[in-house]
Parts: C-alpha cells; sequence; structure tokens
C-alpha cells in the first residue's frame, strides 16, 4: 500500500498536526482541561513557547508544500512578556522585509519594559515614518522616549493635562519644545506601531498606564475589524507608585476603530481606581470581565450603559491581602440596579467578592447580593467569594427566601460557594418552588468548597428535593473561582 506523502494531505489535517505541535495551543487547551479536571497545572507548561516557534520557522524552511501551514503557527500568538527591545526591532523588522507576516498574527500580548533610548527606538522612530505615522501626525517627529519615569501632571480623570492636537499642529512654538516635554508614553506608541502592522488581529493583552492614550497614532485606513477579544493590564513595572485613578477613555481611539470587539477583560492586580464617565464605543461588547479594579457604582453604570449587548458580565474581587482594598464604594446590594441598562440582554452573571474587612470605615450590610428578579434572559449564575452574603442581615431578611429572592424565572444553572452561605434551608426552599412550576428552566445546582460527602444526611436530604423537582445536584470542594472560568 502507498504511504500518505505529508504535503499531499487534506489542509484540515495538516494544521490539525500543527496545531498538536504548536505549544500554544497545547497550554490553551492544557488550561481549558485543569480547569476542569485537575487542581494542578500540567506538566505542558514547561513548553517553551520560544523555542517552539523557531521550530515552526525551521519546519516552514524544509520545504514549500509546508510551508504556509507551518508559518501560521509560528507567528498566530506573540508574547513579547519577556522580549528584549532587541528582539522586538528583530520582529518589527521582519514584519517591515515581509509584510505577509503580519498578517498571520491572530493574538498578539505586550508586557512592556522600561525601553531604553538608542538604535532600537530609532529603528522604531524609523518604522513609524514607514507607516506613514508622521504624516498623518507630525509632531511625532520631535517626540522620543525619556530614560527617567516622566513626572506627570494628572487631571481629575487621570489623564495627562495634553494639549489639544489641533493647536499644537498650528503653533509652532511646540517645534522649539524639547523633545522630552512632548507627552506621549513609550508603550503607547509601541501598540500603535503594533497594531498598524497586524491587520488581521483578533486578541489583543498589553499594559496600561496612568494616562496612557492607546490608538491615537492607529492610521486612518487602518481597520481592526478582526479584533475581537480585548485585555488590559495595570502596568507595575515602572510607575508602581502611581495607583491611579486610571481612565478607560484612555481606549477610545482604539474601541472606535475595534468596532467588532467583543469581550473586554480588566485585569489589575492591585486595588486601583478606574473612572469611566464619557462615552466609550463598545456596542457590540458581549462579555465584560472586571478583576481586581476598584469601580463605584456610578462608573459602572456608566460603563455598562455603553454595552447594549452585553450577555456576561464577570466581576472578580479577590483583594483580602490588601489593607487598602476595602471595596467599600462596591455595594453589592446595588449591583443589579447598577446593571439594569443591560437586563434584558444579560445571560450569564459571575461574582467573586472578597474584599479586606479589616476597614472598619466599610458596611458590612452591603456585601449581600442583590435580586436579579427582574433579569427575564438571565440563565447562569455564579456566587461565591469569602465575604458575599446572600441576605440583609441587618434587616432580619429571611435567609431560607434568600434564592428564592434572588433568581429569574429563567434561571437554568446557579452555582454558589456554600462554605459560609447556610444553604440547607435556602435551597429546600428552592426546590419546593421549583417543584411547584416557579423556576421551570432551573437544570443544575451546584455547591462548590464542600466536600462532596455523599453519605451525609444533608447532601442526601437536599438530593432528594432537587431530584423531585427535576433539579441536578452537584457538589465540589473547589472554588468558585474555577467555576466562573468554565461556565460561559
Amino acid at each position: 500500500m502507498p504511504q500518505a506523502i505529508i504535503t499531499r494531505l487534506p489542509l484540515e489535517i495538516l494544521e490539525a498536526i500543527c496545531a498538536q505541535l504548536c505549544a500554544h495551543c497545547k497550554i490553551r487547551e492544557a488550561e481549558k482541561n485543569a480547569l476542569k479536571y485537575c487542581p494542578q497545572p500540567p506538566s505542558v507548561y514547561l513548553i517553551d513557547p520560544d523555542h517552539d516557534t523557531m521550530s515552526f520557522v525551521n519546519l516552514a524552511k524544509t520545504c514549500r508544500g509546508l510551508y504556509p501551514h507551518a508559518i501560521q503557527f509560528a507567528y498566530h500568538d506573540l508574547e513579547t512578556e519577556y522580549w528584549p527591545l532587541s528582539k522586538v526591532v528583530e520582529f518589527l523588522k521582519s514584519l517591515h522585509s515581509s509584510p505577509n507576516l503580519g498578517k498571520l498574527v491572530r493574538c498578539l500580548n505586550i508586557e512592556f519594559h522600561k525601553y531604553p533610548q538608542g538604535s532600537g527606538w530609532l529603528f522604531i522612530q524609523e518604522q513609524m515614518k514607514r507607516l506613514g505615522m508622521y504624516e498623518e501626525w507630525p509632531l511625532l517627529a520631535y517626540w522620543k522616549p525619556l530614560l527617567t519615569k516622566i513626572a506627570r501632571d494628572l487631571d481629575e480623570h487621570g489623564n495627562i493635562n495634553m494639549w489639544d492636537m489641533e493647536n499644537m499642529e498650528k503653533d509652532d512654538s511646540v517645534k522649539r519644545l524639547k523633545r522630552s516635554e512632548l507627552p506621549w508614553q513609550p508603550e503607547q506608541i509601541l501598540v500603535d506601531v503594533f497594531v498598524n502592522m497586524l491587520p488581521n488581529i483578533e486578541r489583543l493583552e498589553f499594559d496600561v498606564t496612568p494616562g496612557a492614550v492607546h490608538g491615537l497614532f492607529i492610521s486612518v485606513s487602518a481597520k481592526l475589524e478582526s479584533l475581537r477579544h480585548l485585555r488590559i493590564r495595570k502596568f507595575n513595572n515602572t510607575y508602581e507608585d502611581e495607583r491611579g485613578p486610571y481612565d478607560l477613555f484612555g481606549l477610545k481611539n482604539l474601541l472606535e476603530k475595534a468596532a467588532n470587539l467583543e469581550s473586554l477583560e480588566i485585569d489589575f492586580s492591585q486595588n486601583t481606581r478606574f473612572l469611566s464617565v464619557r462615552p466609550l464605543y463598545l456596542k457590540n461588547l458581549r462579555s465584560l470581565k472586571i478583576q481586581d479594579a476598584c469601580f463605584n457604582l456610578a462608573d459602572l453604570e456608566n460603563l455598562t450603559k455603553q454595552c447594549t449587548r452585553l450577555e456576561v458580565f464577570t466581576y472578580i474581587y479577590d483583594c483580602t491581602a490588601w489593607p487598602e482594598a476595602s471595596g467599600k464604594d462596591f455595594k453589592l446590594n446595588r449591583l443589579p440596579q447598577t446593571l439594569t441598562s443591560c437586563r434584558d440582554t444579560l445571560q450569564h452573571v459571575g461574582i467573586h467578592w472578597s474584599p479586606n474587612t479589616d476597614d472598619e470605615t466599610r458596611d458590612d450590610y452591603n456585601d449581600h447580593i442583590g435580586s436579579f428578579k427582574d433579569f427575564p434572559n438571565l440563565k447562569t449564575i455564579v456566587l461565591g467569594g469569602q465575604s458575599l452574603l446572600l441576605a440583609d442581615v441587618t434587616k432580619e431578611t429571611p435567609l431560607e427566601t434568600s434564592l428564592v429572592s434572588l433568581l429569574p424565572a429563567s434561571i437554568e444553572a446557579v452555582t454558589l460557594e456554600g462554605q459560609h452561605l447556610h444553604l440547607y434551608e435556602p435551597t429546600l426552599a428552592l426546590a419546593k418552588e421549583a417543584k411547584e412550576g416557579f423556576f421551570p428552566h432551573l437544570k443544575t445546582f451546584r455547591q462548590s468548597r464542600i466536600d462532596p460527602d455523599e453519605s451525609s444526611d444533608s447532601v442526601q436530604s437536599l438530593k432528594e428535593a432537587m431530584e423531585e423537582s427535576g433539579i441536578s445536584l452537584e457538589t465540589s470542594p473547589d472554588t468558585i473561582l474555577r467555576w466562573i472560568e468554565i461556565e460561559w
């Protein structure tokens, strides 16, 4: 029987083979499996994606038949987290000499470092000139990054007090300024350079600093129609003494280009104050995830008002180790009211609430979750965290009816962190209401952080009550964060 020649295999099989050899693809698959099955990360995390990328480059060089399949896996997922400036420059040079390579990039993760001046930045500035950025923004010719940290004058919204662009271009005196006096930051310039060269990017992750304006220098002709996912992180390396406030309005120019953006993730490692009080283009956003960033409810309401199609809302506040992270400006009892503008579209809600409770000025009664009874299309709810409560104990709200009062008739699956919520009576009351037809779509009720002891009387009685109502009761020792990640 003649052997198959690999280059004659169907396209789908060739790409499947490459995916099995790709560290990025294997890590993503392993992450999903780890969330579902494994408490510890699997050994696949030991794979070096950079080494793996070079393997694909070498494979692509072996023959013309393999080149188009192997090269796309070499470039489809780029992480510059540990790249020195020399490697950034080398990559930009490869994109300049072979523009088609930029079209292969689908995911870009940029973690900034304090890039020094020198030949590297001279090349980046030359690349900006080739991209036509100087023609559209002449003042860029007078800018260069600083060697030292910029002393900022932030306005009340956390923005640098920047001159109006039109006035700057009309004023000849601006050209006599020292380059260091121009207000832009290296990281915002570099994001725009990358984005200008990657027309098919689908997922973008980068760090933000107070006052940074991203997307300002993206070419007028550039269209980010393929960008679906945006994740921003706090830049801790250089501006460690600047806690904000940060203004999401700095993303305005980028978001206007990314008209098809579906998910926005704000992932911060410290209790940073965000402000979002001005309109942003988020009309097609389906998922909003906020992690360890402190919004007050007015700012969150102003943000979600822009999300007219929002289906998934996730808020994770796991800040017990930070004394200043009391979360006193974020009141869970008013959260559903804050999300009213998304009432008809919201389908999935995940909340993990663990602020630092040592602050004597915070009010514990704000830690109980408000009712989602008026959200007609809500299908899934995941609630947890050591401070989240189901009922307002100060008003003697009956705990046994807390779940019945919390959930809408459309609910299909409920996951609760049952370690401290005293769920026995509320669950029985919910089962009784479901049996009478008040929750016709509810099929799954899950309690996490509970040892799944099938022999205990309480678990058995709850299982029986739920089964009589047509509901599956599941218990798990895992944290609620696991379920927030895999539920949708």
